[in-house]
């Protein structure tokens, strides 16, 4: 797979992460039982740490040029905006919150995530099209790189 199309992938990704950001919370507010909602969590990590690793991997067909230090970056933001939203869910994911505020933990995990999704998914539409308009000779042209919505 190139690394437009990884990148269009990790974009599909992200959109389906914030709406499984979404069910999640609606869990924990609904007070569901404490391990339903620490079930979604490990999955909701595990699905974030596979979408990081797809985004990290359009590293490799990016050149090391100068050139191309803006788009590299935009790659960075967005695998280092993701693996940040699945560390916002760890201490739901590992129940490393008392019992007594899983609900309101997880609650405010989801917010953090949510905001960190929405970062990366603004990189990832600013790498998609740097890739768009880079020509191998030239690198890509400038685009104005958001890294915090």
């Amino acid at each position: 797979m190139m690394a437009l199309d990884r990148v269009r992938e990790v974009r599909r990704l992200v959109s389906a992460r914030l709406s499984d950001v979404d069910a999640w919370a609606e869990v924990a507010a609904a007070q569901s039982p404490t391990l339903v909602v620490i079930d979604q969590a490990v999955d909701l990590r595990r699905t974030l740490a596979d979408v990081a690793y797809l985004a990290r991997s359009v590293l490799e067909d990016v050149p090391t040029t100068p050139a191309w230090n803006e788009t590299r970056l935009a790659a960075a933001v967005v695998a280092s905006s993701l693996d940040a939203a699945g560390h916002t869910v760890s201490p739901v994911a590992t129940a490393l919150c008392r019992q007594d505020d899983l609900h309101a933990t997880a609650q405010l995990s989801a917010g953090v995530t949510r905001r960190f999704l929405a970062a990366a998914a603004a990189a990832a539409a600013d790498l998609q099209g740097l890739l768009e308009h880079a020509s191998s000779d030239a690198g890509p042209g400038r685009q104005h790189l958001w890294v915090v919505p």
